[in-house]
């Protein structure tokens, strides 16, 4: 349920002039990121990403995320890949804002990389 979405939000992120990549794991290599999900009722988020030493942590709510249509998978995945990249909250309208998915948002929110987000990933890269 979440390959179409991942796969979104990594062309959207590492697509941009200057992208970095979080490259897959291998055999050869440590992993940096882990993606997984949970179930929760009581959190309202779509996901979250939790920094930790080593291996950080992208975890996506399946109560909510499984039932999300394309364009909020997305920009779940999307908003979630830019934490993984650095970025913090922004603004309304921006892939960073704090709620990226429609229930909470209107008009549905972008699922690429707006002005102040594209501003934020290359001033941090």
């Amino acid at each position: 349920q979440w390959n179409d979405a991942l796969n979104h939000a990594i062309g959207a992120w590492e697509g941009l002039p200057g992208g970095v990549s979080i490259a897959p794991d291998s055999a050869t290599t440590i992993n940096d990121l882990d993606i997984g999900d949970y179930t929760s009722t009581s959190d309202t988020r779509c996901g979250y990403w939790q920094p930790r030493t080593g291996e950080d942590y992208l975890r996506l709510n399946g109560h909510f995320f499984s039932r999300y249509g394309t364009n909020d998978k997305r920009a779940c995945m999307t908003h979630e890949w830019g934490h993984a990249h650095g970025l913090a909250h922004s603004y309304v309208n921006q892939v960073m804002d704090p709620c990226p998915v429609s229930w909470c948002t209107s008009p549905p929110s972008p699922t690429t990389p707006q002005d102040h987000d594209r501003s934020d990933y290359a001033y941090l890269w």
